[in-house]
């Protein structure tokens, strides 16, 4: 849903981010294969598309299955578009050097939002 720009910036930063985009397998795949990639690789999602990824989750949680995070955000509070690229990469840039273990966001719910 993102543009894999976040992605790279991200990686400049110093961490290890990936977008859907960059992967030759996954942009045409339903979210529960591309959360359970992210969960077999040990990754967060960012997502705006909160009604299906917290089923998702939630299901996983009901099954005894932890997840690596689950970072959500709204179109109304954080828009997507190309000019937020820099936006969204310094906000997420923000939380991952918050939250640097590998296992930080492990069964977490976080928003993303703009910065006050």
């Amino acid at each position: 849903m993102y543009p894999r720009d976040i992605a790279e910036l991200l990686r400049r930063a110093g961490h290890d981010a990936v977008s859907v985009h960059e992967r030759q397998n996954l942009p045409s795949k339903p979210d529960p294969t591309i959360f359970a990639t992210a969960q077999a690789e040990g990754r967060a999602v960012v997502t705006n598309n909160i009604r299906d990824y917290t089923v998702i989750v939630t299901a996983a949680a009901r099954s005894g299955v932890a997840h690596h995070g689950l970072v959500l955000t709204s179109d109304r509070s954080l828009p997507r578009s190309r000019h937020a690229v820099g936006l969204y990469a310094e906000i997420l840039d923000e939380l991952m050097s918050a939250n640097p273990e590998d296992d930080a966001l492990l069964d977490r719910i976080v928003w993303l939002n703009r910065p006050t």
